[in-house]
């Protein structure tokens, strides 16, 4: 587990500054959290990006990511 979330730090920081397809899962408490194509629910990266209108619940949005922890991204969205 320990050299695995060295390697997912690694890799999701290679992803701050791209911008991403995002499939919208679920909004919670102001923040929208979905899964880029390349991730599977449950089991990969989340992509937290802020409340904006626009988004929707099953919608696809591009986001740029700003920020990346061991196993999940932060994102705005791409105007």
């Amino acid at each position: 587990m320990e050299m695995q979330s060295d390697q997912a730090w690694e890799n999701n920081q290679t992803l701050i500054g791209r911008e991403l397809k995002v499939i919208i899962d679920r909004l919670e408490g102001g923040v929208f959290y979905g899964r880029t194509e390349y991730d599977s629910p449950e089991v990969d990266n989340e992509v937290a990006i802020p409340f904006q209108k626009g988004i929707e619940v099953g919608g696809i949005v591009l986001a740029k990511i700003t920020a990346a922890d061991f196993y999940d991204l932060t994102g705005e969205l791409v105007m």
